[in-house]
């Protein structure tokens, strides 16, 4: 329903993935120095965008399709998103020898659980780079067969995985730790060259264009958030842990002490996997800006160790009564029943007559002051209102200045992860000869920087329309 939707955020600031797509279509580097106008910050690895901008032009979409684009950035990750459960109950059913019907509910929980920012995000890629990895290293371990044929595809899907979002990093930890601790040193030596080599394969073409230091500001710097333990408490704490996370992590301690139990490599694998990618992944999210979809891959793989063990939770169970596991899982999906009902209750009851009025109004605001702008003006246009709400920066990609507002008023800016200096400059100095507020809110003001060379042209459509004077 959502692909179809016009609403410029199905969740996670969509339109930020959006515009990179369209720079590329347009013909543009995909990363920007974010110091220098137009001030972007592509803060994924670039695999994900890409891949849209490519199917986008198969299809014969230009950068100027903007509701095309979301449909097939959309379509793409619901693909990728049914991927990743057929790999889920493929681990269930080949690698764990868990029986089809209950492979199938791992799998329709794996999806069942993906956040919003699996949904037109790299994070969908990476969901199904990621479990890929761990199946082929897994039935290396199964099979007894950890030779270099599967060493070395392992290490290739781990080094995609990296190009396909940067917390993939914690692939070739749990490799390379696995092999050190098990004593498989050639192995550990063969993984660690295959996956540099691929690494820096992928970083070639970059660096080849004198554009590592841009991509490092981008891929590195720009998920540089800072430490919050206010954002844990109020998001991690709250959003998750408080929330499925009271089921999932009782299953969790009760899924390791089953394990701990079993003496072959693979149960002995899963088991530190699963530890090693709790303890990363709680760490990560510690980071200004996270959010509960981090723990996408733990928790798909909690739930493909709980069908592999469900035949000894039932029987402990039934100490009690054997119908407690069916029945938790049952209050689990019916939970996620009834919070779905409400999002799509919003879509169907749409009027039919208003859907796209967003975009419509939208365009018809870009087309005010595109309308005075000469072809050559570039970059002129600052779009200070919160992203997420609005389809005008990627309307007004190749005017727009600092088109990530989420993502500078988030952390950027505050934080000092970048010079802004020639920004602040360009509030004055005339570069900026539009800007775009919303008519509720403080207006004229960027932080503590007053913007009162900018004085109100005129309204519409729920933005103030202020221009440049000096």
């Amino acid at each position: 329903m959502l692909i179809f939707y016009p609403q410029p955020d199905a969740g996670g600031v969509e339109g930020n993935i959006i515009y990179f797509v369209q720079r590329l279509l347009d013909g543009h580097s995909l990363y920007t120095d974010p110091e220098l106008p137009p001030y972007a910050i592509a803060q994924y690895s670039p695999l994900y965008y890409y891949i849209v901008a490519g199917v986008s032009n198969l299809l014969g979409f230009s950068a100027d399709d903007l509701l095309p684009l979301y449909m097939v950035s959309r379509s793409v990750s619901l693909f990728l998103n049914l991927l990743f459960i057929a790999i889920v109950f493929l681990t269930a059913r080949n690698i764990f020898n868990v029986r089809s019907h209950k492979s199938i509910c791992a799998a329709v929980a794996a999806f069942i659980f993906l956040e919003i920012t699996s949904f037109s995000r790299p994070d969908s890629l990476n969901h199904v780079f990621f479990l890929l990895t761990l199946y082929v290293f897994m039935e290396g371990i199964k099979t007894e067969r950890q030779n270099v044929k599967t060493i070395l595809i392992t290490a290739l899907l781990a080094s995609v995985a990296l190009f396909c979002k940067q917390t993939s990093f914690i692939l070739p930890v749990i490799i390379v730790s696995w092999l050190l601790y098990t004593k498989k040193s050639k192995e550990t030596v063969l993984f660690g060259l295959v996956y540099l080599l691929a690494a820096l394969f992928f970083i070639f073409p970059v660096y080849s264009n004198g554009d590592i230091g841009v991509f490092y500001k981008n891929a590195v710097q720009g998920i540089n958030n800072g430490i919050s333990f206010s954002w844990f408490r109020s998001v991690i704490l709250a959003d998750f842990y408080f929330a499925f996370g009271l089921l999932f992590v009782p299953a969790y301690l009760v899924i390791l002490y089953r394990l701990k139990k079993e003496k072959e490599e693979l149960q002995q694998f899963a088991l530190f996997a699963m530890v090693v990618l709790f303890v990363l992944l709680n760490a990560i999210a510690i980071k200004n800006g996270s959010n509960p979809g981090y723990f996408t891959e733990w928790w798909s793989l909690l739930f493909i160790l709980i069908a592999y063990s469900w035949p000894q939770l039932s029987k402990a169970a039934s100490v009690i009564d054997i119908r407690i596991p069916a029945s938790v899982v049952v209050f689990v999906f019916l939970i996620k029943v009834i919070k779905l009902e409400f999002p799509l209750r919003t879509i169907l009851s749409a009027p039919k007559t208003g859907i796209g009025e967003q975009y419509k109004k939208e365009k018809e605001i870009a087309g005010y002051i595109t309308n005075q702008l000469s072809p050559t003006d570039k970059y002129c246009v600052f779009t200070n209102y919160n992203t997420a709400e609005s389809y005008l920066s990627n309307i007004l990609f190749r005017q727009a200045i600092a088109p990530q507002m989420d993502i500078i008023g988030l952390a950027a800016y505050q934080y000092k992860k970048y010079d802004y200096s020639d920004l602040n400059a360009a509030f004055t100095d005339g570069r900026l000869k539009w800007m775009l507020m919303r008519t509720t809110g403080p207006q004229k003001q960027f932080f503590d920087i007053k913007l009162d060379r900018f004085e109100l042209d005129t309204t519409m459509n729920g933005f103030n329309i202020y221009k440049y004077h000096p």
